[in-house]
């Protein structure tokens, strides 16, 4: 349907306006009319909404068709115009139209007014299309121009040299850290030939690259040593992208990163990865990398696996064709897993061992130590990384040596136990000897009874002590759970007498729970609570502190016993823990040397 073009007509005869009108209607334009006859009614009209096209007489009442040009154009500069007078003369007529009206129609005239109307509007709508077009035109030159700034920005402000080039090959942009990298000044780049233009001939395979881009319009990585103007040695490493219009190449974007402390990196990285390489792969064990899930599965794994498990390492890399899981003996894995858990949630190293079944289905025992590194970025990436041995040959040699000490223990304690008897035996009769016949012995003979006498006392001693050290081992335990206040204080009643002639003074720290043979624990703390009180100075009271402290880095719990005792000398440190050893002879310190030895064996 066409478009109704809205008519303002201002022209206050009613007799003209009816002959516009019907000149309108007779020629079947698609208008609407818009009548009015004042100033004030063409202006409310103009401001309610602008017409597409005004009809006006020159001489009003209260104004002239001059006026009313002027009004129009404030508004709107594209209009049409045009004037319908019959008393307006042709120099007036004229300059009307200079000051922007569009035509001039007498009123005895009318049959011009249709054409005039039609013409006037064609030009109109081709005014405003060219406007649209100018103002886009515009519009699109400065969008190129700041899209044009908005990349140089960027390209100056990378981190990588740009070079541009047309299709001619010379280069017609070059940003600061392209002058920086080349090494050469700005205008020494701008203007020259990619390929003609340098003749340093480190840039051989640079140029080899470009013209094979350019030839097969692919864009192609490049990297190249380059030696600048300065003399230094650089690399190089960027990409070439062909610029192609109609599949012609039209220039190509070169860019630039100097890569020459990567590169040093890259070949000391390689060289150091390679002496690591070769100390893992001399190493009897298996260095290993695993991801912390339910299958731990390996992301590296030394070459020994292979002769340890009989399994190769890429079956093992990402659980191919076997997980480690899988290989240990399902008896031990929930304790595997529960002691690699603990060591996570503490964030602690773990140390354990444990059996696998490998590819012969023969049963190894296998020492692990390992630590679990978190990624707090992506937990899914978190690992563990630690070594495995092979303690097969070990666990046999240790089974071995405990069957040993087993029997030693027992013959120990059936000896011990035996030489009680006979002891008594002879202590027995040297005191009857000694009382029945004391009158008739000399000084000389009651000395050597009295020599015998203490001899088998201290034999008894030793034997009793000995009896005590075999017990540690041979005597079933009692496992329980309690405060290591309790030990201390059953210890120190125990010792209540000794205390009190000492006049001993303890300061105890809050001691923690343990899991042990609380029986062994007391005699532990006893033994040493007892050496406190013997090995001191005697003007001076004994001070005994019991302290503890928690080692989160092994979730242990190191108890400390001190005294302002006599002390021991750095050099006797393992000596005295040596059973029967003795630092001190019977006349300054009693003792059998056994006490620290049963502490040590607890």
């Amino acid at each position: 349907m066409e478009k109704e073009i809205r008519v303002l007509i201002l022209e206050d005869n009613p007799s003209d306006m009816e002959l516009i009108k019907y000149h309108l209607k007779k020629n079947k334009l698609n208008l609407s009319v818009i009548e009015t006859k004042h100033k004030t009614e063409f202006i409310t009209a103009i401001e309610n909404n602008l017409p597409d096209l005004v009809l006006s007489d020159f001489s009003l009442p209260d104004m002239n068709g001059e006026e009313a040009l002027k009004i129009i154009r404030e508004k709107d500069q594209d209009i049409p115009f045009i004037l319908v007078s019959a008393n307006i003369g042709e120099e007036k007529a004229v300059e009307l139209m200079r000051n922007g009206a569009n035509d001039f129609v007498m009123k005895d005239k009318l049959k011009r007014l249709t054409p005039a109307i039609e013409r006037e509007l064609k030009e109109y709508d081709n005014r405003i299309i060219a406007k649209k077009d100018h103002l886009e035109l515009l519009k699109s030159k400065k969008e190129i121009t700041s899209q044009k700034d908005f990349y140089v920005s960027i390209l100056e402000n990378i981190t990588n040299g740009v070079w541009v080039t047309d299709e001619k090959d010379v280069i017609i942009y070059s940003n600061e850290e392209m002058v920086h990298i080349a090494g050469v000044p700005k205008n020494k780049i701008i203007g020259r030939s990619v390929l003609d233009g340098f003749e340093d001939e480190t840039l051989t395979e640079f140029k080899k690259v470009y013209t094979k881009v350019k030839d097969t319009l692919f864009q192609s990585e490049y990297e190249i040593r380059v030696v600048t103007p300065s003399g230094k040695d650089s690399f190089q490493r960027g990409w070439l992208i062909p610029f192609i219009t109609d599949n012609n190449f039209t220039g190509m974007i070169c860019t630039a990163e100097d890569v020459t402390e990567k590169i040093k990196f890259q070949i000391k990285y390689d060289k150091n990865r390679e002496q690591l390489e070769n100390i893992v792969s001399n190493i009897p064990g298996i260095v290993y990398r695993c991801l912390n899930d339910s299958n731990w599965t390996m992301l590296y794994m030394s070459e020994y696996c292979e002769e340890l498990t009989g399994y190769s390492k890429d079956d093992f890399l990402h659980n191919q064709l076997i997980s480690y899981n899988d290989l240990i003996l399902e008896e031990d894995r929930a304790f595997v897993k529960e002691t690699i858990e603990n060591a996570v949630y503490h964030n602690t190293h773990f140390e354990i061992e444990y059996r696998i079944i490998c590819k012969d289905n023969s049963i190894k025992w296998v020492w692990e130590k390992g630590k679990y590194l978190h990624n707090p970025i992506k937990k899914e990436e978190s690992v563990l990384e630690g070594l495995i041995l092979d303690i097969t040959e070990l666990k046999k040699s240790q089974h071995e040596l405990e069957r040993s000490n087993k029997e030693l223990e027992e013959f120990a304690y059936i000896a011990s136990h035996d030489l009680q008897e006979p002891l008594r035996m002879v202590s027995s009769f040297n005191q009857l000897l000694d009382n029945k016949y004391s009158d008739k012995l000399d000084d000389e003979a009651k000395k050597y009874i009295n020599f015998a006498i203490d001899g088998a006392k201290r034999m008894q001693n030793l034997i009793l002590g000995l009896l005590e050290y075999s017990r540690v081992s041979s005597k079933e335990k009692n496992v329980e759970t309690f405060n290591l206040d309790e030990a201390v204080n059953t210890a120190k009643n125990n010792l209540a007498l000794r205390i009190s002639e000492t006049k001993a003074e303890f300061n105890t720290d809050k001691l923690p729970k343990v899991k042990a043979d609380k029986n062994q624990i007391v005699a532990l703390f006893q033994n040493l609570l007892q050496n406190s009180m013997k090995f001191r100075t005697l003007e001076i009271n004994p001070l005994i502190n019991i302290s503890s402290k928690y080692l989160k880095n092994i979730d242990q719990w190191e108890i400390t016993v001190e005294d302002n005792g006599i002390g021991i000398d750095e050099k006797y440190l393992e000596k005295i823990f040596v059973i029967f050893n003795r630092l001190h002879n019977q006349k300054e310190y009693t003792g059998t040397g056994i006490g620290l030895s049963v502490c040590k064996r607890i």
